[in-house]
């Protein structure tokens, strides 16, 4: 049995994701700023002293935008000699191979139906869609589904089996890493069941 940790493989959409988060907050920020700036000769709602108040929420937004650039490159997805572990900010996932039933290259665009995907959707996946990913598909999950859509994202997960995708760069990598030591975990099995079924045969 492997005993060492697989690679660390950064989750691709994640980054994307709180870029397209924080670049829209950068635009509010620069209108709020803006805001600020004239909020004397403007309307009397933030005339000073309420511009005080404008300009809170400028640095609020502001801390918001550091604090997301500083967090994605925070998700990652490992095999580990026990279970497979899903990183995401705030929130990670360990997965026993006993939950695991493959894992599988494929092609972004086989696992969704373009047409059935909604504008914002599209315009997220589409540059993906040429891409070959890792699935891991699952017997079940190993926690209960509503709590994993409240801190995974939803394109993290398989749209119409138990499992999840991973947009990753070495994705051969990740394959071989999972299959091994799925692998060793059902000879493992095999082997401890037979010394049972051996045990009690000599007990008879």
């Amino acid at each position: 049995m492997d005993e060492r940790p697989g690679f660390k493989h950064a989750i691709l959409f994640i980054p994307h994701s709180i870029n397209r988060i924080w670049r829209n907050l950068l635009l509010l920020d620069i209108v709020i700023w803006v805001s600020w700036w004239f909020a004397p000769y403007g309307a009397a709602i933030f005339a000073p002293p309420n511009d005080i108040y404008l300009m809170s929420f400028g640095m609020f937004v502001l801390l918001l935008i550091l604090f997301l650039v500083m967090i994605r490159n925070w998700g990652y997805v490992q095999a580990l000699p026990t279970h497979v572990k899903i990183v995401v900010p705030f929130f990670q996932l360990r997965i026993p191979y006993k939950y695991i039933d493959n894992v599988r290259m494929m092609e972004f665009r086989q696992l969704f139906n373009y047409r059935e995907l909604n504008w914002a959707d599209k315009r997220f996946l589409q540059p993906y869609f040429r891409e070959t990913v890792a699935t891991l598909h699952l017997k079940k999950f190993p926690k209960p589904f509503y709590l994993l859509r409240i801190f995974i994202p939803n394109y993290l997960f398989l749209p119409h089996e138990t499992g999840f995708l991973f947009l990753i760069e070495d994705y051969l990598r990740f394959n071989n890493e999972v299959d091994s030591r799925l692998v060793a975990y059902r000879d493992r099995r095999r082997a401890k069941l037979a010394a049972t079924n051996v045990s009690n045969i000599n007990r008879l």
